[in-house]
């Protein structure tokens, strides 16, 4: 065995220009069929299959290398153009009852020793098929050039723009973005007479709440998050609990004056309740007293 020399492919001799052959073909057929980068494993075999199928120099009386293995001529009658729609017959075991007969594809190749051809459908997996019906002036489904005309091959001359004498370059126009859409209108709300005074008893609250605002945030927690979830008849064991560490920096009195502001009636937590708080509530409304 002879190691070549680094980055001396002409030392690999044949064998280095049939990879480069190879690697020439399936990029033309790529671009002629419009298809992207996915597809080269597919072009590359059929490159191959090709080459194998067309007469070569270094064969005597220019025979083609099938012809040399398999002793008979190739038949060349199955060769389609590579990468143009196609459509492949369903077998009736797998076609549904008012279904479809066939589905839309892709020609991606062939397979040695088997009479068929090998498609991509559009949902990215491959079949081997033998009833396909081809389309070959459309190319794949995922080309970009599929809504082109496929009857002709070139634009005629009467669709060619003319190309001005003295061409100028426009900039685009800045990019602006779009108007911010405008604001839904406001919904008008009848309040009945219960739901006026509530949202009045709600505005009445909001204004003591301000007019006593403490200054300052605290940097641990608000009073307002407190309140929501401690009881108006916990506040003195509150105030004498350990759970006034983090509101130190508040003085008790305000702390009390925030939870009777709370509520619209500031007076009714100093009444004397007419139920006894030592037994479980025996209806809903003494539960909500």
């Amino acid at each position: 065995m002879q190691v070549t020399a680094p980055y001396a492919h002409s030392q690999n001799g044949k064998i280095e220009h049939y990879i480069h052959t190879i690697k020439d073909g399936f990029q033309t057929l790529l671009v002629d069929s419009g298809l992207s980068m996915t597809f080269w494993g597919d072009t590359a075999l059929t490159m191959n299959y090709l080459r194998n199928h067309v007469p070569t120099s270094t064969l005597p009386n220019n025979i083609t290398p099938y012809e040399e293995m398999e002793h008979i001529k190739p038949n060349l009658a199955h060769l389609w153009v590579w990468g143009c729609q196609c459509f492949v017959a369903i077998p009736q075991e797998l076609r549904t009852k008012g279904g479809p007969r066939h589905f839309e594809a892709i020609f991606v190749g062939y397979e040695e020793n088997h009479i068929g051809w090998c498609v991509h459908d559009l949902q990215g997996k491959n079949h081997f098929s033998r009833n396909v019906i081809f389309n070959k002036l459309v190319p794949g489904h995922s080309s970009s050039h599929h809504k082109s005309n496929p009857t002709s091959t070139c634009p005629s001359s009467s669709t060619i723009p003319p190309f001005p004498s003295s061409p100028s370059i426009t900039p685009p126009p800045p990019f602006s973005p779009p108007p911010p859409p405008p604001p839904p209108p406001a919904l008008h709300v009848n309040h009945t007479v219960k739901g006026q005074a509530f949202e009045d008893s709600i505005q009445i609250r909001d204004e003591r709440l301000a007019a006593h605002q403490l200054k300052g945030p605290h940097p641990q927690q608000t009073l307002s998050t407190v309140s929501n979830f401690v009881s108006f008849y916990a506040t003195d064991d509150l105030l004498h609990s350990e759970f006034m560490d983090n509101l130190d920096s508040h003085e008790p009195e305000a702390f009390s004056s925030f939870c009777l502001l709370t509520s619209v009636d500031c007076l009714r937590f100093q009444h004397t309740p007419h139920y006894d708080l030592c037994k479980a509530p025996e209806s809903f409304h003494e539960a909500l007293a």
